[in-house]
């Protein structure tokens, strides 16, 4: 407010100033944008009708503009479509294009590619080498430290596993405090816990509710709402497990199984190479990934090159 009126020549007593001051508390300073997040507006219809605008970073001459409400505020009445960038599909274009193997003919079950995500035996190096038990470094979805501490907690051996363990790597509240618990005191295992939204539905429908009903909660526990009392009485009524129950009620976000399997899809296919043609997997890697060679990287390139 100083600034203010200094930039005006004015002089203000301090009681105006605390008034003028408490009215821009909580105004956005400056407008930041999601990068590949679109909103949709009816051809007959205009943007001023849901919300006003803002210029990205203040730049009026920017060619996109931002909507000044956060897309909480206005997505029951506007279609959002999240256009992101994507490197996965060029590593697998370039592997296709080093190998000549169609990656669709992959397999999603071979053996010494699963083992990548429980240990490092099938990439030929010990866990000290490479500083991780297991040996999915570098494969998309399961190369970071939070979900390397998952795979070695849940030890996968499926496709469909990996799929259950990219909807809980995902979700808000659905690993940690929640399905990580209840597989460690052994009340449920990997397959049993809820990993994806649709799990939900399905599990309910197969228990015995209206499909309806179960979709309904499905919703309801995905966008964090918890339970009604009704939801719960019904589920207890179809005798759905209390540890169940309380879990849905700890879920804050819930990832559509769709995404889960389309990226475990293309992690599996990333793998592959990294087993059994390793020097085009690190060939695409570096190129597309563009990282630095480290002592732990450089270790298992030699053991791919046969030094």
């Amino acid at each position: 407010m100083k600034g203010y009126q200094g930039d005006n020549n004015l002089q203000l007593r301090g009681a105006e100033i605390d008034r003028l001051a408490s009215g821009c508390t909580g105004v956005k300073r400056t407008t930041g944008q999601h990068p590949g997040g679109i909103i949709v507006v009816p051809d007959y219809m205009d943007i001023f009708d849901f919300s006003p605008i803002q210029f990205p970073a203040d730049s009026s001459t920017s060619e996109w503009k931002t909507t000044h409400f956060d897309f909480h505020s206005i997505h029951d009445n506007l279609l959002k479509l999240d256009i992101l960038g994507h490197d996965d599909p060029t590593v697998i274009r370039m592997l296709q294009d080093l190998s000549g193997i169609d990656p669709k003919t992959i397999p999603t079950d071979d053996p010494e590619v699963m083992k990548i995500f429980s240990g490092t035996e099938s990439i030929g190096v010990t866990e000290q080498q490479i500083m991780s038990k297991t040996g999915s470094l570098g494969i998309p979805e399961f190369g970071t430290r939070f979900v390397r501490q998952m795979l070695e907690d849940t030890k996968p051996t499926t496709f469909s596993e990996l799929v259950q363990i990219s909807g809980l790597s995902h979700g808000t509240d659905v690993w940690l405090g929640n399905a990580q618990e209840l597989i460690h005191n052994n009340i449920c295992n990997l397959s049993e816990v809820i990993g994806c939204r649709d799990d939900i539905m399905v599990y309910l429908i197969y228990q015995g509710l209206e499909p309806a009903f179960a979709f309904k909660i499905m919703e309801s526990v995905r966008k964090g709402k918890g339970l009604t009392d009704e939801m719960e009485e019904e589920m207890r009524k179809n005798k759905v497990p209390e540890w169940y129950i309380d879990s849905c009620k700890k879920i804050k976000y819930m990832f559509p199984k769709a995404h889960a399997a389309a990226y475990v899809l293309m992690a599996v296919r990333i793998a592959y190479f990294k087993v059994h043609h390793p020097l085009m997997y690190y060939a695409a890697y570096f190129t597309v990934r563009q990282m630095t060679s480290t002592s732990m990287q450089w270790s298992v390139v030699q053991r791919a090159s046969g030094q």
